[in-house]
């Protein structure tokens, strides 16, 4: 008889422990529902502002035009635009030393790479400014795609790679491709020029 009890008892217990271990089961699964339905949330918004954003940056009205004053390195120069002088700096490339006064750290690659960019664009010539997100980087120069002729479609790979001075360092110079985000508005773009 006592057994029988004991076994009442143990079968009481063990029933209320399942049901508490279901019980708290059930509240991590919406906790995890609900998570994951925030996040859900998130990268949507995320997606689509960063959808929005690409759009922008690829409207043919994005572009300025501005003149060559001279070429600092292979992703810096000088230029003009509206009577105003500015350093502008490459988006999506990062060349190599060249220029810095401690001429241990230029490289060969450097060198070879800021005159490449001289034989493409001499002082006087025109560009295209095209902006992404962010104005300017902490030194003060404008961030900027550099395109040597307006193109017809700004997500058109070839007119990338032969019109887009970014483009054509990283397919003729094998210039090293470098996402700084939020400006990645051509980031998919160069990586497919880099891997050919």
């Amino acid at each position: 008889m006592r057994n029988r009890y004991y076994q009442k008892v143990v079968r009481k217990d063990q029933a209320k422990m399942l049901e508490r271990r279901q019980s708290v089961n059930k509240k991590k699964m919406i906790s995890r529902a609900a998570a994951v339905a925030v996040l859900a949330a998130l990268a949507g918004i995320y997606l689509y502002r960063g959808h929005v954003a690409r759009e922008r940056v690829l409207a043919l009205e994005n572009f300025t035009e501005a003149q060559v004053n001279y070429v600092i390195d292979g992703d810096t120069m000088i230029v003009t635009m509206d009577g105003v002088t500015e350093r502008v700096r490459l988006v999506g490339v990062d060349c190599e030393e060249s220029v810095l006064e401690d001429e241990t750290l230029n490289t060969e690659k450097g060198r070879q790479e800021a005159a490449f960019v001289k034989d493409l664009v001499a002082e006087g010539d025109s560009v295209y400014l095209q902006k992404d997100v962010t104005d300017r980087d902490r030194y003060g120069r404008l961030l900027r795609y550099v395109w040597l002729a307006l193109p017809d479609d700004p997500e058109d790979t070839e007119e990338v790679r032969t019109k887009m001075l970014e483009g054509i360092l990283i397919d003729q110079m094998q210039t090293r491709v470098e996402d700084f985000p939020p400006d990645v508005a051509y980031s998919d773009i160069f990586w497919e020029i880099a891997g050919e």
